[in-house]
């Protein structure tokens, strides 16, 4: 089990986000968490990362009780949660090291992720000429820097043609597949 949510309830003021949720992904999985807009995936992965506290039950990733302190959780776990977190004046490389900076991972992985993310022929252009397809692919490879275990992807497949639909699909079947990684949808 790669992380667990136990009698999980969070509200907004009025609003319930979640109400009393227990799910279990699997480690080594690749997990698609379906529901309508608003029935709470992203708070459910916002809790997950400790962006959001639960009002009530518990929330284990990779065997880790997510509590005040998410610092150890942050380093194993790479995420895209609502809209992806590029800077649009800088360029893709530009945005990587600044992610790695951030996140205190090296740099040397940088040109290997662009190119899995197909990138690496616009790395040096700014984002803001990007399609939005473009940007959520420069997002994941952002998620993915430092090796995490865990990806938790909110609608990773948003902007994307159909084309480049199925060959996310295929790059994230293989961080399963082929580097036993736990990828949520």
């Amino acid at each position: 089990m790669a992380i667990r949510l136990d009698s999980v309830s969070k509200r907004y003021r009025s609003n319930i986000a979640l109400d009393d949720l227990s799910v279990v992904f699997p480690a080594g999985k690749l997990t698609g968490f379906l529901g309508p807009n608003g029935a709470g995936k992203t708070t459910t992965f916002r809790a997950c990362l400790g962006l959001t506290r639960a009002q009530s039950g518990t929330i284990d990733v990779l065997g880790m009780w997510v509590g005040p302190d998410t610092s150890r959780i942050v380093k194993r776990v790479g995420a895209i949660v609502e809209e992806p977190g590029v800077l649009k004046t800088l360029s893709a490389t530009d945005n990587m090291r600044t992610a790695a900076f951030v996140l205190g991972h090296g740099r040397s992985e940088i040109p290997g992720l662009l190119e899995f993310m197909d990138l690496s022929s616009v790395a040096s252009r700014k984002v803001e000429g990007y399609s939005k397809g473009m940007r959520q692919r420069l997002a994941l490879a952002m998620a993915m820097l430092g090796d995490p275990e865990v990806l938790l992807l909110d609608e990773p497949l948003d902007g994307l043609d159909p084309a480049g639909q199925v060959a996310l699909r295929n790059k994230l079947r293989a961080l399963v597949d082929e580097r036993g990684k736990t990828v949520v949808v």
